[in-house]
């Protein structure tokens, strides 16, 4: 039956003066052609005869079917919808067979191509009917890919107005979405079309897929049929855009949630392309940051923490060139503790990094301190002495070895 096939074909009209979309099932744009060819025909009685109002589009086919355009001849509604219908189907295929013959097609990264037909050569009926071709923005948050999926007829035209809006008395939106906003190339649906895509792809129940090549509907951060914050204000700044993405995108897909039957939905997204994938701003350098730190001479592990608490400055702050040396700040100890290997405050050139510090001599000074320790606490507790070894010889500042044994310190200098 023509009205139940037309009632799951999807057909997309685009309005190429106000540059926006609505995905819409074939049995309204039936009505809309059927309407439209009544009203260009001096020939039909149309002040003689009323249409019925339904409560769908289905529903109002139906009971108009039996509508006499003629006077006193047989030509019904019913018949104007079945030559109607018939050149749609034709389109249709032809839009099938184009888009299996075209192979592969390379797209601008900013820009997608809708191919269609022109509304009015439709509703003259006029021969040949020749494709046409839109550039769609990247505004349009993907939808161009989910019509080419589901092969839906496009047909253009210019000043369709608003096909979908809300319901009067709607308090809940805000001024910017009480119509779908022109020239941005946004499409406009129903929340029924979506869940018949949903139905044809087999994710009636879990409403993962649009698409059998696995489109998903992306909400994102946008509102959906939540009421508008600001729902009085010229000035409203929400977005209720949702989009069209692949399963190979990147990033975390936000589904819509639940889905109210009567809901519309508008598909397109906020910038360009350009602006959505630029670079996050580069990092500034707030105080001690690894992102800008230099390369500094560190002390020796082995060093005990009062020792290093003597000797070690505090860093505040790093310079963001790293051939500089860092910004010191003067060391944790009092006046009376000696000047840090590090603090540039002395003004002594003796003092400087590169000639005066050294791990060993450090290294050294701590183990005569922990052995004259040991010897000291071994008489008290009339320990016996450990025996004699020799440690490892440690690098002087002038490159001489110095072995220590036990408590007897006997230097032997090699040169």
């Amino acid at each position: 039956m023509i009205v139940d096939a037309a009632d799951k074909t999807p057909i997309v009209l685009f309005d190429t003066g106000e540059r926006r979309a609505w995905l819409v099932p074939a049995s309204g744009v039936l009505l809309h052609i059927a309407r439209h060819r009544c009203w260009l025909d001096p020939s039909i009685s149309t002040g003689k005869v009323s249409f019925k109002q339904g409560a769908s589009f289905r529903q109002e086919l139906l009971d108009n079917e039996s509508l006499v355009l003629f006077g006193d001849e047989k030509y019904k509604f019913k018949d104007m919808i079945t030559d109607i219908w018939s050149i749609l189907e034709f389109l249709l295929d032809q839009r099938v067979s184009a888009s299996k013959a075209s192979g592969l097609v390379v797209n601008s990264p900013f820009q997608d191509v809708l191919q269609g037909y022109e509304f009015k050569a439709v509703v003259e009926n006029r021969s040949p009917l020749k494709a046409k071709q839109w550039v769609i923005e990247k505004t349009s948050g993907g939808w161009p890919s989910l019509v080419k999926d589901i092969d839906a007829l496009v047909l253009f035209a210019n000043g369709f107005e608003d096909l979908i809006k809300p319901v009067q008395g709607n308090q809940g939106l805000c001024h910017m979405w009480k119509t779908v906003p022109k020239y941005k190339d946004y499409l406009a649906t129903t929340v029924n079309m979506l869940h018949d895509l949903y139905n044809a792809a087999g994710y009636r129940l879990s409403k993962q897929y649009l698409t059998s090549s696995r489109l998903q509907w992306h909400r994102g951060d946008s509102a959906l049929f939540e009421a508008c914050y600001r729902a009085n204000s010229w000035q409203c700044k929400c977005s209720r855009l949702q989009q069209i993405v692949s399963k190979a995108s990147i990033g975390e897909v936000v589904p819509p949630g639940l889905l109210k039957d009567e809901g519309g939905i508008i598909f397109g997204r906020s910038g360009t392309l350009l602006s959505n994938h630029r670079r996050p701003p580069s990092h500034t350098s707030m105080g001690v940051d690894i992102y800008s730190q230099p390369n500094i001479t560190f002390s020796n592990r082995d060093n005990k923490s009062n020792d290093s608490e003597g000797s070690m400055p505090s860093i505040r702050g790093y310079s963001t060139n790293a051939t500089q040396r860092p910004i010191l700040s003067s060391p944790l100890t009092n006046s009376s503790s000696p000047p840090s290997p590090y603090d540039e405050s002395s003004g002594d050139d003796s003092e400087n990094l590169d000639a005066q510090y050294h791990p060993g001599s450090v290294r050294k000074r701590s183990y005569d301190s922990e052995l004259k320790e040991i010897d000291e606490m071994s008489q008290r507790l009339n320990l016996a002495m450990p025996n004699k070894r020799t440690r490892r010889a440690d690098l002087t500042l002038h490159g001489s070895i110095i072995e220590t044994k036990s408590s007897e310190a006997k230097k032997h200098t090699i040169s």
